[in-house]
């Protein structure tokens, strides 16, 4: 059989079926798990979960086929409390996930791609295993967000992430109103845009990662080695920028602390700062519209030109040592 599809309907008061597994609410409006194990032999399953109703709770809700099963979650609106404690997607296949009025606490598994909207209801964590995930948030607190290898696309929404984990791979952040407590992020070259939300710890991994700063100011922005072009607008307390040749842009609010180790780095200041620090490589520093209390260049040659400051590794410009 190539495909066998299900549809499942759990709203607290009528009993239901899907792949054998039957739902009945006659003993009361707990259920402590319930288990789909789709054993059919088909290629693929099918499934479709409706979540109604209210007054309702299910401890665990797990999905366990024994080939790939595409999930789909449709969440109506209306009805009263309804929680899943925790939901355990299948190993394998694609799922699609709308939350309008259910709690998830947990929800984690190995589905290939997941495409997940929360809404107004807070969620303890979430995680997914190697895949191209597609996370958006809603109004409500996601305590944590841990995703495995892949290409993930996150995007944050009013309610507050906790922590962000990823491991390897091209992940794309779009942040939005809530505030980021901790986000660290793996090696590869990950695309971060800001909000309005504050940022407490960002970290990006190895690669050539790319931050547009919002306006919430981010306390502590690390970034590993590779071509790093960041710019900020919103403030920042401190900024280490890894080995290679970065790109820096400063406008808005004010910056603590920039720091950038080794490679041929570009800073281009429009706002103030505390201090400026690059190491080795032939840099360039252009402040226009902000000041710079102290600016700090590795050794070499120092050539002041107006407001921009370069610097030239020893005996590549024919220029004496020092000042000119």
């Amino acid at each position: 059989m190539a495909q066998i599809s299900g549809r499942l309907v759990i709203d607290g008061r009528r009993p239901a079926q899907a792949f054998g597994t039957e739902l009945d609410w006659a003993g009361g409006s707990r259920k402590e798990a319930l288990i789909l194990s789709p054993a059919e032999g088909a290629e693929r399953y099918a499934l479709e979960l409706v979540l109604a109703g209210g007054g309702w709770s299910i401890g665990a809700l797990s999905l366990r086929p024994d080939a790939p099963l595409d999930l789909r979650i449709a969440d109506r609106p209306g009805g009263g409390a309804r929680v899943v404690e925790s939901l355990v997607l299948p190993p394998a296949g694609e799922a699609d996930i709308t939350l309008e009025r259910t709690r998830i606490d947990t929800i984690r598994g190995g589905a290939d791609d997941v495409t997940l909207a929360l809404g107004p209801r807070p969620t303890g964590t979430v995680e997914l295993y190697d895949g191209d995930h597609e996370i958006t948030l809603g109004e409500g607190t996601l305590g944590a967000l841990l995703l495995g290898n892949g290409a993930n696309r996150v995007t944050a929404g009013a309610g507050d992430l906790l922590f962000l984990r990823t491991w390897d791979g091209d992940n794309s952040v779009t942040l939005g109103a809530g505030a980021l407590r901790i986000a660290r992020l793996g090696a590869g070259d990950d695309t971060v845009t800001g909000g309005t939300g504050g940022v407490e710890l960002l970290q990006l991994g190895e690669g050539d990662n790319r931050l547009a700063g919002g306006a919430g100011r981010i306390g502590s922005l690390e970034a590993g080695a590779g071509n790093d072009a960041v710019a900020l607008a919103g403030g920042a307390n401190q900024v280490s920028l890894g080995a290679g040749d970065n790109r820096l842009t400063v406008e808005g609010a004010f910056v603590g602390t920039a720091l950038a180790y080794g490679g041929a780095d570009r800073a281009a200041v429009q706002a103030d700062m505390r201090a400026l620090g690059l190491g080795d490589g032939a840099d360039r520093v252009t402040v226009s519209g902000g000041a710079v209390e102290a600016l700090s260049l590795g050794g070499g040659v120092r050539v002041r030109l107006g407001w921009t400051v370069h610097r030239f590794p020893p005996d590549s410009c024919g220029c004496d040592s020092g000042s000119g």
